[in-house]
């Protein structure tokens, strides 16, 4: 028989669940449809044309797609819900549904484009023609092809006609999306008759329709609120319970979850942590963590601290990773490090199981800024510290901080890849800070901080330009030299990376703790 897996659709009963912290097979080689969805779903309404290269393996795709759909549904229609039911490769069918979403959003569509979801489009309602036109073919066309057993009736259809539309949400009503995203069922569908199919194209269709035009700091909020009511009660404070000692909450520490993978790039979260302990006192400091959703599949910091903390030794207690809170507001002495992880798969089981499907669209979608506020809960996070890498995120981040009612914030941009790094032959890292006021309104700053230690007057670059990409296992390494000696890491160019971004950090702390200071330690 067939059950639920964390993909969202269903596997065969007795078979082995896969390692999620590993890409499928299907992530090594790029589809048609996977090219697709990199073309026309970057940047806000998609800027580049459909490689021409590729139009007649996206066809072929999309007709397979559609083939399998076909066996798939009439064995469901006649009860075959054995083993014996060919289900399609439902990659493939987020694929599809991210791909033709972005295309139709495309802001300026090319005739062969425009030819291309017509040919797969077709008219399943002449009467029921909603949302945006694009040669003929409405967003509601595009929907029921997508996802047939959607009721018209139902939030999900009318929330799905917006999107192709390019409509905004406001916050509640991207909560209330976001909420049905993540328990996506025929229930909160409310399409009795929908299956595994609608429920990945709806899940996939969500995210690309969104991210191709940018979403707003009022949607990003709102999937943050959705998230934050899902978390695993043990990693939340009572109801009703609002600590007002900083010894009862704690700084976050996020960083994109797919790792880094250009040379020269380290990961030192956990140093940036142990150092908010001991230069600025705050005694709770965790990190955001979980497997890779894609697209890059590189040391990430779930995977470097797994190994940090066997090569601790009999110090591995200084890297743990949280089951409860109970395990961050441990009593310390007062120069014990301690970095805390909150690992996405025990925090919101409902955002991890949406991994592999993440992982099949290629691009990353709103849920990659949203995961870095799972956590973020007012009355026990007292800071974010996080990254953002195009300008506009920074302050979209700092907006749904301030919302969120978090005592502060601070956004680090121009850093190393992936990271929280920033490199020492820096033009200069990007800060935006925000802090709350004894009123609730807030303060915001934005500075420029260039690292005294310039790469080139140190005579680093060539040896930043030898240094081929770390694995996690060097990264940890690192990171175990640096905990030991409290002052180096044991290579020269990353003692370099360390030194100017902690020097950037503490530009930003400076700024905060004048203003916050009392929330924090």
């Amino acid at each position: 028989m067939w059950v639920p897996s964390g993909f969202g659709w269903s596997r065969r009963l007795g078979t082995k669940p896969r390692d999620s912290s590993k890409p499928n097979r299907w992530l090594l080689g790029a589809s048609a449809l996977q090219e697709g969805i990199k073309a026309v779903a970057i940047g806000k309404h998609g800027v580049k044309p459909v490689p021409e290269s590729i139009f007649g393996a996206l066809k072929e795709e999309l007709e397979s797609v559609e083939r399998q759909l076909q066996v798939f549904r009439m064995e469901l229609s006649e009860n075959c819900v054995s083993a014996s039911v060919d289900v399609p490769d439902m990659a493939q069918v987020a694929q599809r549904a991210s791909f033709i979403a972005s295309l139709f959003l495309k802001h300026e569509l090319l005739p062969a484009e425009g030819s291309l979801i017509l040919d797969h489009v077709p008219n399943k309602n002449a009467s029921l023609r909603r949302g945006r036109e694009r040669n003929g073919c409405y967003a509601s066309d595009v929907l029921q092809m997508l996802c047939p057993h959607l009721l018209p009736t139902s939030r999900a259809f009318q929330w799905g006609v917006r999107l192709l539309s390019a409509d905004t949400l406001n916050v509640e009503e991207a909560r209330e999306l976001a909420a049905m995203v993540l328990c996506c069922t025929p229930e909160t569908l409310e399409s009795p008759a929908a299956d595994a199919a609608d429920i990945i194209s709806f899940r996939a269709l969500t995210m690309h329709t969104m991210r191709v035009r940018h979403e707003t700091s009022e949607e990003l909020l709102g999937m943050a609120r959705a998230a934050n009511e899902l978390i695993n009660p043990q990693f939340q404070i009572r109801p009703g319970i609002q600590s007002t000692s900083a010894r009862n909450r704690y700084a976050q520490l996020a960083e994109p979850f797919d790792g880094f993978e250009r040379p020269g790039c380290f990961l030192m979260t956990p140093i940036i942590g142990w150092h908010l302990q001991q230069r600025w006192g705050i005694e709770n400091i965790v990190g955001a963590v979980g497997d890779s959703p894609g697209p890059k599949y590189g040391p990430n910091l779930k995977v470097v601290t797994e190994q940090l903390h066997e090569r601790l030794g009999p110090y591995r207690d200084a890297v743990r990773f949280a089951r409860g809170l109970g395990d961050v507001f441990l009593p310390k002495t007062l120069d014990e490090r301690l970095f805390v992880l909150f690992d996405q798969a025990w925090v919101c089981p409902s955002l991890h199981n949406m991994l592999l499907l993440r992982r099949s669209i290629v691009k990353r979608p709103g849920w990659s800024t949203v995961e870095k506020f799972v956590g973020c809960l007012s009355g026990q996070c007292s800071l974010l510290i996080a990254s953002a890498f195009h300008p506009p995120y920074s302050q979209r981040m700092v907006d749904v901080a301030m919302r969120l009612e978090l005592p502060g914030a601070m956004i680090i941009r121009k850093g190393v890849e992936g990271t929280l790094s920033v490199s020492p032959d820096s033009s200069g890292a990007e800060i935006t800070c925000c802090a709350r006021r004894a009123d609730g309104t807030y303060e915001q700053i934005e500075m420029k901080v260039k690292p005294k230690l310039h790469c080139a007057k140190a005579g680093l670059l060539s040896d930043a330009e030898s240094i081929g990409p770390l694995t996690a296992s060097e990264n940890a390494t690192l990171l175990a030299n640096y905990y030991h000696s409290q002052s180096s890491c044991g290579h020269v160019f990353f003692d370099a990376v360390i030194q100017a971004t902690l020097e950037c950090i503490d530009h930003g702390m400076q700024w905060l703790m004048d203003r916050i200071g009392d929330d924090l330690v």
